[in-house]
């Protein structure tokens, strides 16, 4: 940072008297400007200044004591004005002192009384004068440890920052248009794609708590529903499509082995297997059906809780990977099968079954800190995304990236965005898809960021807000649906078709999304 001009003196004493009005008398003892571009950034030029202001002082009427004390203040002060953690305003509209914030960050004054031992006298403080400048707080141990500080009243007065009232930015919503298919009778429960033939395929039941479903098959050029195979008695959890044959993931309530697997057979839905206790997920990878869950036997013969089906046999996967001089196969909890990759998860550890072997891909890292975490993928790349970390994961070959997610969550207060829930990623092309329950902007959080979004429905708006579904692309996040929580949703072609909570099914092009974020991207740089 350079010492300041004398032209620029001006300038930064009217800046700095927003900050704290001691100022006034001490233009000629400021060291620094530059101009601030956030309120961040505004502290941290107050601060930088005070400190050179306090450094350039005549000790002669200080004892060692106190002369030791003030030195190790200053730098703890500097630390702190470095680091650029600082309380945020969400209290008046107005520049006010704030000696501790709602998320426990210290102002400058309340920061050197903690790190000098005196964290209760500081919450106390905050406890009964939150607002209250320095020269009106009244506390029986501030008064001692000012005199022992080494710092004057003044001094710690001018050390006090006011901090300024959050900055409205306006938001308006996404701008991808979406376009609704009709369901006819029933409810949707969920889409699936048969990737042979790109066909579209949906579970509907007669209302959102019928225990019977039905499968019907969508066709986009005459938008007309078909019903497939005979209704069925339960919940239809997954649809899976060999090259030759259809299967679902069936949870039959009323009947003796309720965790089944379902063949289409002469439009009739027959079972091929059932299984002693749930079915968590089926995939196929090479034409094959695979099975896992928490169960422990098959047709009450085969004893595995992961299992391959090739037409009506049944074998346990019995792939192993080496360890040192050991082969052996851990416990599996999910699964994704992309066109060259089955990837497994076990536990920390994520492996790939490809040409008719196991290897171990790598580690999911912190797995110990994380509450959930889904798993996606596309050839040879997994994606793992959890609403513990912010953003996604990419492993391929030996290797790891990762998609940091700062946006800022649409709401009264700046915060990272954590997702309620996270129900899937896909990759297509240039894109990765994220669905859940989230909403989201595409501001970018930036440290002691204080801002407030405000919706508007002005078109010349540079930021945009959503819901449901997200998408990464050219290393930046963009809501793409304006409101509502995506259950499920693929890609057919150029098209993206979701299904909402609520039943409701929509698609949108590709081509579309990405021509709405390159104007937007466009906008952005030219206005900075």
């Amino acid at each position: 940072m350079a010492k300041a001009s004398t032209p620029n003196i001006k300038t930064t004493h009217k800046i700095l008297m927003e900050v704290n009005k001691n100022w006034t008398d001490l233009a000629k003892e400021i060291s620094y400007t530059f101009q601030p571009n956030s309120e961040k950034e505004l502290i941290q030029l107050h601060l930088f200044n005070v400190i050179e202001y306090l450094k350039q002082r005549d000790l002669g009427h200080l004892n060692q004591k106190q002369i030791d004390n003030r030195l190790a203040h200053i730098e703890v002060l500097k630390q702190y004005a470095d680091n650029g953690i600082f309380p945020i305003n969400n209290l008046k509209p107005y520049r006010v002192p704030i000696f501790i914030d709602e998320n426990q960050t210290y102002c400058a004054v309340g920061f050197l009384l903690k790190e000098s031992g005196f964290k209760n006298a500081a919450q106390e403080i905050a406890a009964d004068q939150l607002l209250s400048y320095l020269g009106d707080i009244q506390h029986d141990e501030l008064i001692p440890w000012q005199q022992k500080s080494g710092l004057s009243l003044f001094e710690l007065a001018l050390i006090q920052p006011t901090y300024g009232p959050p900055t409205e930015i306006k938001v308006k919503k996404s701008p991808i248009q979406w376009k609704e298919i009709t369901t006819q009778s029933g409810h949707l429960k969920n889409i699936f794609k048969n990737g042979k033939d790109q066909s579209l395929y949906g579970v509907f039941s007669q209302n959102m708590v019928s225990i019977e479903h039905q499968i019907k098959n969508y066709t986009p050029k005459t938008q007309a529903w078909e019903s497939i195979g005979n209704k069925i008695q339960g919940e239809v959890l997954e649809i899976v499509f060999t090259e030759h044959e259809m299967y679902i993931n069936a949870f039959l309530p009323l009947d003796e082995n309720p965790h089944q697997i379902l063949k289409l057979a002469n439009r009739k839905w027959e079972s091929i297997a059932f299984f002693n206790g749930n079915i968590s997920s089926i995939q196929v990878f090479k034409n094959q059906l695979y099975v896992l869950g928490d169960f422990s036997k098959v047709n009450n013969k085969t004893s595995a809780n992961f299992v391959v089906i090739d037409h009506e046999t049944v074998q346990a996967f019995s792939k192993q990977i080496k360890y040192n001089s050991m082969q052996y196969l851990p416990k599996i909890d999910q699964m994704t099968a992309t066109e060259t990759s089955l990837f497994l998860t076990a536990g920390p550890s994520l492996l790939q079954f490809k040409n008719d072997s196991l290897r171990s891909l790598n580690s999911i890292p912190y797995y110990n800190y994380l509450k959930d975490f889904a798993i996606g993928g596309n050839a040879d790349t997994l994606l793992v995304l959890s609403s513990s970390f912010p953003g996604f994961m990419k492993f391929f070959d030996q290797h790891v990236e990762s998609a940091n997610f700062n946006n800022v969550l649409f709401s009264t207060t700046p915060t990272y965005h954590h997702s309620l829930n996270y129900e899937d990623a896909k990759s297509v092309d240039q894109f990765t898809f994220i669905s859940g329950d989230f909403s989201i902007s595409t501001l970018k959080s930036r440290i002691n960021q204080n801002i407030r979004l405000v919706k508007c429905d002005r078109p010349e708006s540079l930021y945009w807000y959503g819901e449901g579904l997200k998408v990464y692309y050219n290393k930046s996040f963009y809501p793409i649906l304006d409101q509502g929580k995506v259950v499920n949703f693929l890609q057919i072609a150029d098209q993206i078709y979701i299904v909402k909570k609520d039943g409701s099914l929509y698609f949108t092009e590709l081509s579309h999304v990405k021509k709405e974020i390159d104007k937007l991207e466009k906008s952005l740089n030219s206005k900075r």
